[in-house]
């Protein structure tokens, strides 16, 4: 995204940068696809921000720092949706790493010799990435062959371009990644409010809740079903719908004692609860793009209170629901011209 006389990112930041480690060049770009961009149409109407295509603007901006500024690799840092960050890796040559977000799962994957990285989720993990230059293919197969030994290890190599990517996958919450001193003493001037009440009980369940961007997002969960019924009984509306990006603790809570921090945890954002009025027909076109990704895993996709309804997946995006396959919970189909009341995140 580009701000104001598009030659900066949002807040005049650069569009792209350089660093220099032993010696080399190594460019840095950044790009977001519609997906996320969506989210900030206020923010683009204020600052008259200007969104390009990523494809567009990385290749313009990647064959600028690998052949103008004589780059010895360009990485894109993504906040993108896995598909687009094989999309870059395979469409721009001169992109030569991929590391990506967005998506909450942690992956590597080998795009014909360009890493594609995605980081996973809150923090708990990192990667530690080595790069070694100039390796024929007979120095990398001997060197796989040793590292293949090693957990935890993944090696891509670029035949083209004569260099390996040696990435190490890192679990924080690991007990062998002991936490830092100075972070501790950090965390703890800005916890100590905070923290203050996380661990009080306010309920209980007697099974395990299911959380996770994994779950949420592709299928119903009896954490979804449970948000969407208190959403539906506290505000008395007929129907609730919370999309599955708004819940975001991606640890089950086992059966017992549910604590005001996995409250905060499953809902940081402080999002607004309304109650709507909405006609069957307005419904189904709300569920429609509920379930027009699947099956990425798009914050869109529903948990869903007070009705039940099926789609097809092998189908159109915006052609996945038939009217009649909605109905009530007393089995009653939904009129496509009544008026019902929806509470929603």
């Amino acid at each position: 995204m580009c701000e104001g006389d598009n030659e900066h990112g949002l807040g005049g930041l650069p569009k792209s940068c350089i660093i220099e480690r032993a010696g080399k060049k190594i460019g840095f770009v950044g790009l977001a696809d519609p997906d996320w961009t969506v989210m900030f149409m206020k923010l683009t109407a204020e600052c008259k921000a200007e969104y390009q295509n990523y494809l567009q603007a990385g290749r313009e901006l990647a064959q600028n720092l690998k052949h103008k500024d004589h780059c010895d690799i360009v990485i894109c840092i993504g906040h993108m949706r896995e598909a687009n960050d094989l999309k870059v890796a395979m469409d721009i040559p001169e992109v030569d790493m991929v590391l990506g977000g967005h998506d909450h799962h942690y992956k590597v994957i080998d795009c014909d010799g360009v890493p594609v990285i995605k980081s996973g989720h809150d923090f708990h993990d990192f990667s530690m990435i080595s790069l070694y230059f100039d390796v024929s293919g007979e120095e990398f197969a001997e060197v796989k062959a040793e590292r293949e030994k090693w957990e935890g290890f993944n090696l891509i190599y670029n035949e083209k371009k004569k260099f390996y990517f040696e990435t190490r996958r890192i679990k924080i919450l690991s007990a062998k990644v002991p936490a830092d001193p100075s972070m501790i003493i950090h965390n703890k001037r800005f916890y100590k409010d905070f923290d203050k009440g996380m661990d009080n009980i306010i309920g209980w369940t007697g099974v395990d809740l299911e959380f996770g961007s994994a779950k949420q997002r592709m299928r119903e969960t009896n954490s979804g079903n449970l948000l969407a019924d208190l959403l539906r009984t506290e505000f008395d509306s007929d129907f609730a719908l919370v999309p599955g990006g708004c819940m975001r603790l991606e640890a089950d809570i086992p059966a017992g004692p549910i604590k005001l921090g996995d409250l905060h945890s499953l809902l940081p954002f402080g999002d607004h609860i309304t109650v709507i009025k909405i006609t069957g027909e307005c419904l189904k076109r709300a569920l429609e793009n509920a379930v027009s990704k699947w099956p990425t895993l798009d914050g869109r996709f529903p948990q869903i209170s007070g009705f039940s309804f099926t789609f097809d997946g092998d189908k159109d995006p915006g052609q996945r629901i038939e009217m009649e396959n909605i109905s009530t919970l007393a089995a009653a189909l939904i009129s496509p011209y009544e008026t019902y009341t929806m509470c929603t995140l």
